[in-house]
C-alpha cells in the first residue's frame, strides 16, 4: 500500500534450499516511490516461497518508511494423483485411455514441463485440448519410435501453442500404442510466462478387424489366403505404420471388387501382381492405382486370371494424413 519512501518487494523460491538467495531465485521484483503501491501478481505453483521488503537503498538514513503488505491468492487446485514428469522415464502413467480425461496442473519457471504417457488400446481419433490458460503454453504428442527414452525431431507428431484465454488442440487419428503429452510453458527461461492449464484428453476408438498387423512390404503381407465371398478388414495407415499390405488367391479367374471406404483423411490402394516372383513391386507390378479421401472412398473393379496378387493400402506419409479404413473384398 501507500509508502512513506521508496521500497522494494520481491518475490523468492528458495530452489536448491541452501537457505541462500542466489540471482535465479528472485523470482519477480519491483519497486515503488513515495505514494506507490508496487505489486506482484504472477501464477505460482504450490510450494513454499518468500517476500522480502527492503527500503532500496539499504546503506542510506533518508529512505525510512512504514508500509502495508497485502497477500492474497486464489486456488487452482491440481487434479493428477501426482506431479506430471519432466521427461518421458517419468511421465505421468495415466493407463489405457477411455472415454475424456481431465487433469489440471501447472507449467512454469519452477516447474518448466508436464509429461503425461498414455496408452491407445485401439486405433481411432485422438483428441488433446488445452484449456484455462493464464499465460503461453505449449502442447506437444510424442511417439518414442524408436523406445530410447528421449525426444527425437521425428518423434513430435504434432505440436501447438496457445496464449491466455486460447484452447490450443490437436486433433488426429492414431494407430493403437503408447504417446505422451508434453505440456511446457513455451519460454522456459523466463518467469513470466507460469501458467495453471486444464487438459482434457479424449479418443474414440476404430478397433482393427484384421488377425493380425498387416505386413509393410510385399514378404511380411497378411495372407488371406484363398479369396471367396465378400469379406471385410479394418486397420490403420499413417505416420507410424504407413503402408498396409494383402495377399490373397485367386483359385479361379473371375471379377475382383475392391473398396477403401471409412477414411478419415486421403488413403490409396494398389493391386499388384508380383510377375517375377523377386518379392519388389516394379512399376509395370501395380495393376491399378485408386485414391480416396474423407467421404470419398476408391474402389477397383476388375476381371483377373487365377493367380497371388497383393493389395497395397498407404496414406501420404506424414502426419496429417493418419486414417483407418475398411477394405472390403469380393471375387464373382
Amino acid at each position: 500500500s501507500t509508502l512513506k519512501n521508496v521500497a522494494q518487494i520481491e518475490l523468492i523460491k528458495d530452489l536448491n534450499g541452501n537457505g541462500l538467495v542466489e540471482p535465479n531465485e528472485v523470482l519477480f521484483s519491483t519497486t515503488g516511490n513515495t505514494g506507490d503501491s508496487p505489486s506482484i501478481h504472477t501464477v505460482l505453483q504450490a510450494g513454499t516461497y518468500f517476500i522480502h521488503i527492503d527500503n532500496y537503498y539499504n546503506t542510506s538514513k533518508n529512505y525510512n518508511t512504514t508500509y502495508s503488505l497485502s497477500l492474497s491468492t486464489t486456488f487452482t487446485p491440481a487434479t493428477t494423483p501426482s506431479d506430471p514428469g519432466q521427461d518421458l522415464g517419468t511421465a505421468l502413467d495415466i493407463g489405457n485411455l477411455t472415454g475424456t480425461r481431465t487433469y489440471s496442473n501447472f507449467v512454469g519457471y519452477t516447474d518448466t514441463d508436464d509429461y503425461y504417457k498414455v496408452n491407445l488400446a485401439n486405433n481411432g481419433t485422438f483428441d488433446a485440448v488445452l484449456t484455462n490458460l493464464k499465460n503461453a503454453a505449449q502442447i506437444e504428442l510424442i511417439k518414442d519410435l524408436n523406445g530410447n527414452g528421449l525426444v527425437e525431431p521425428n518423434e513430435v507428431l504434432f505440436s501447438t501453442t496457445g496464449n491466455a484465454g486460447d484452447s490450443p488442440s490437436i486433433h488426429t487419428v492414431l494407430q493403437a500404442g503408447t504417446y505422451f503429452i508434453h505440456i511446457d510453458n513455451y519460454s522456459k527461461t523466463s518467469k513470466n510466462y507460469n501458467t495453471t492449464y486444464s487438459l482434457s484428453l479424449s479418443t474414440t476408438p476404430t478397433p482393427a478387424t484384421t488377425t493380425s498387423d498387416p505386413g509393410q512390404d510385399l514378404s511380411t503381407a497378411l495372407d488371406i489366403g484363398n479369396l471367396s465371398g465378400t469379406h471385410t478388414y479394418t486397420n490403420f495407415v499413417g505416420y507410424t505404420a504407413p503402408d498396409d499390405y494383402y495377399r490373397f488367391n485367386l483359385v479361379n479367374n473371375g471379377t475382383l471388387n475392391l473398396n477403401l471406404g471409412n477414411l478419415n483423411n486421403g488413403g490409396s490402394m494398389e493391386l499388384i501382381q508380383d510377375k517375377n516372383g523377386n518379392g519388389l513391386v516394379e512399376p509395370n507390378e501395380v495393376l491399378f492405382l485408386r485414391s480416396g479421401y474423407a467421404g470419398n472412398p476408391a474402389s477397383i473393379n476388375t476381371t483377373l486370371q487365377a493367380g497371388t496378387y497383393y493389395i497395397h493400402i498407404y496414406n501420404n506419409h506424414n502426419n496429417n494424413d493418419n486414417t483407418t479404413y475398411t477394405l472390403s473384398t469380393s471375387i464373382t
